[in-house]
């Protein structure tokens, strides 16, 4: 599969702002359903000394991980156009944060096969790295 190249630069370990109230966010799938997920922090990054956040969301079932979709300009040109993901587990941890390394993302499956329900990126959610589609 065509990546971007690896980029040190897109990997830091950063502090998760947690949000004061963990609230419920309704997001459509591909399949014109919905999943609900709970915001659970930001990470906040200067990617080019450009200030950016992105909400980090937690399924209620789902006590160790952390999902971090996202869509940024290359979407639909070299990657798939509804977005990408950040799949954080407990090992991305560390005492200062968590790790977030943008060469790891990667195209939800629906890219790959009708048979996928994918959730869209929410809107609040724009960073370029990992997978690309142009294959």
């Amino acid at each position: 599969m065509p990546y971007y190249p690896p980029d040190p630069d897109y990997r830091s370990e950063l502090p998760l702002e947690r949000v004061e109230e963990r609230e419920e966010l309704t997001v459509r799938t591909t399949a014109d359903r919905e999943r609900t997920y709970l915001r659970w922090g930001r990470f906040r990054f200067d990617p080019d000394g450009e200030r950016r956040s992105l909400t980090a969301y937690r399924e209620s079932s789902d006590a160790d991980r952390l999902w971090v979709p996202f869509a940024d300009e290359t979407n639909g040109e070299t990657t798939y156009g509804g977005g990408r993901y950040l799949d954080l587990e407990a090992d991305h941890r560390t005492d200062g944060g968590w790790i977030v390394d943008f060469d790891l993302a990667y195209n939800p499956f629906c890219l790959y096969s009708e048979r996928y329900e994918c959730p869209l990126v929410p809107l609040e959610n724009r960073v370029e790295a990992g997978e690309r589609a142009d294959y």
